[in-house]
């Protein structure tokens, strides 16, 4: 697609990038009516302009506690900012006009395979609807397996948070509504050593982290590793080489090391009541979940240990 701004031609990727500036700042002004907060006051400007621009980047950075700041309207603009920054808004247009029954042109085609960064211009129309297609099932999965968690835990509000949480992880946004009920920036620490919550966010995350090209690789392979394209390959073991489990990938792992490290450290969660030192299981689950979970902790990173955290610090 192309365009023009005060009479001047703009190329696809002047196109993209107005595009992702045109989402931020309606996001922003949204963020700052009062329907957004909990207070039913204006919110500054750049609170919700960094909220906003923290949401469509999927960084996962906020200066307000996202559960005690913003109503549940707020909470909802933000994670369609969410959906809209992980799936890429060119993406989202396309399957919109694609929906409403308009043709993509070629230009327009074009402007989708330098979005998503698509080997080919072929089939670029039917690779939208099976990003579309895989996100939305992946994502109502993920809420389906957190609902029974949040549900026993919250009551019927568990029922927005798992579907939050699950698109926040599948699009590795970074981004929770935990604070109002478990306390300001506690992340998803209330369901440490809770395979309900934390296994399903872990596999959102490496899901949605892959790529749909390296997922759309796959398929079209019939997940036959050795017929993958070369940068599928490359993604894929690098994914899978940091987070390899204890006794499969090397010691120096964040799992091994975080075993090891919290064998005689871990204490029983006051919510959860999990004994890490009784329970092997909930330890290499939670040292599991924050090898692969930047920012979105489930335990206290005090006792973590230097191996975990120098990990950390090389893979991020």
């Amino acid at each position: 697609m192309s365009g023009r701004l005060l009479g001047k031609k703009l190329s696809s990727y002047q196109i993209i990038i107005s595009g992702f500036l045109g989402v931020i700042l309606i996001g922003t002004f949204l963020l700052m009516l009062p329907v957004s907060s909990k207070r039913a006051a204006w919110t500054s400007p750049e609170t919700a302009l960094f909220t906003s621009t923290s949401a469509v980047c999927v960084t996962g950075l906020v200066v307000q506690d996202t559960a005690t700041c913003w109503s549940v309207f707020g909470q909802a603009v933000i994670l369609v900012l969410i959906q809209i920054g992980g799936l890429g808004i060119v993406t989202v247009a396309a399957f919109v006009a694609t929906l409403s029954g308009r043709n993509i042109s070629l230009l327009q085609r074009s402007m989708l395979q330098d979005s998503i960064s698509a080997h080919q211009i072929g089939g670029i129309v039917k690779l939208t609807g099976f990003i579309f297609k895989t996100a939305f099932l992946a994502e109502l999965l993920g809420a389906l397996v957190m609902l029974p968690a949040f549900c026993k835990a919250f009551g019927a509000s568990g029922i927005w948070m798992a579907l939050f949480h699950s698109i926040s992880a599948f699009c590795n946004a970074g981004f929770d509504v935990m604070g109002a009920k478990t306390g300001v920036f506690s992340s998803l620490t209330f369901f440490r050593g809770s395979a309900g919550v934390s296994l399903p966010v872990c596999l959102l995350i490496v899901f949605g982290g892959v790529g749909f090209l390296t997922w759309d690789d796959m398929v079209a392979n019939r997940f036959r590793f050795k017929k993958n394209r070369m940068q599928s390959k490359a993604i894929l073991t690098a994914t899978a080489a940091p987070d390899a489990p204890p006794n499969i990938s090397k010691p120096t792992s964040a799992s091994a090391a975080g075993c090891s490290r919290w064998n005689n450290k871990q204490r029983p969660h006051p919510n959860t009541g999990v004994d890490h030192t009784k329970k092997p299981s909930a330890t290499m689950q939670t040292a599991f979940y924050i090898a692969i979970v930047p920012g979105r902790g489930s335990d206290e990173t005090g006792i973590i240990g230097g191996e975990l955290a120098f990990r950390d610090f090389i893979f991020r």
